[in-house]
């Protein structure tokens, strides 16, 4: 009996200790849509400015999106509901509506790699969705995918193989004649998540 509780235990954890399989795009995708919203504000009389952001926190009703993407003189909508700011600094804001289903996307905690691929995610032409890999990282956090945000994706997540959150998308870079995403990274995510008020 004491043999076959040790053989179980070491099954056991093994079985705990395997590495996830990474997902499919496909799969990436149908996951990360689900905890996505539309950010928007009226930026003019008949344009609205449109922006992504995702869930961080459903029972607090908490969506994550880019700074520039909340309206600094009036209502910021989430999902077509005004939103009220929690908290923001120079690049992210936190928005808050009623409590929701949509589930949270959860921070990726190891940092990205060179030639990682990623998935980045938004509203850009309704949802698009591009895939890349990591070229850069900077000392302060962000990182750079090997393509162009469409206009909208601002906000968005930036995923890894296993739907984590690498960064969110923030703007793109041109550069020698090419196009680069940046996002800011998972860690300067957290931080701000989890600062005091």
């Amino acid at each position: 009996m004491k043999t076959l509780l040790i053989v179980f235990l070491l099954a056991a954890s093994t079985l705990t200790a395997a590495p996830r399989t990474p997902k499919s795009p496909a799969e990436i995708y149908a996951r990360a849509s689900l905890s996505l919203v539309r950010v928007q504000y009226a930026a003019e009389e008949d344009k609205r400015y449109n922006c992504t952001g995702f869930v961080v926190d459903a029972a607090r009703g908490w969506v994550l999106t880019a700074a520039h993407c909340i309206n600094p003189e009036g209502d910021t909508l989430v999902d077509g509901v005004s939103a009220a700011v929690v908290r923001k600094n120079e690049q992210f804001a936190v928005l808050s509506i009623t409590p929701m289903s949509k589930p949270p996307l959860d921070l990726r905690k190891k940092a990205p790699t060179l030639g990682e691929p990623v998935t980045a995610i938004g509203y850009g032409f309704n949802v698009a969705t591009v895939l890349a890999s990591v070229l850069a990282g900077s000392d302060n956090g962000d990182i750079a995918i090997g393509v162009g945000l469409i206009p909208g994706m601002s906000g968005g997540p930036i995923l890894d193989a296993n739907g984590e959150v690498l960064g969110i998308n923030q703007r793109n870079l041109f550069a020698n004649g090419g196009v680069l995403g940046i996002g800011c990274g998972a860690d300067e995510i957290r931080a701000f998540l989890e600062a005091k008020k």
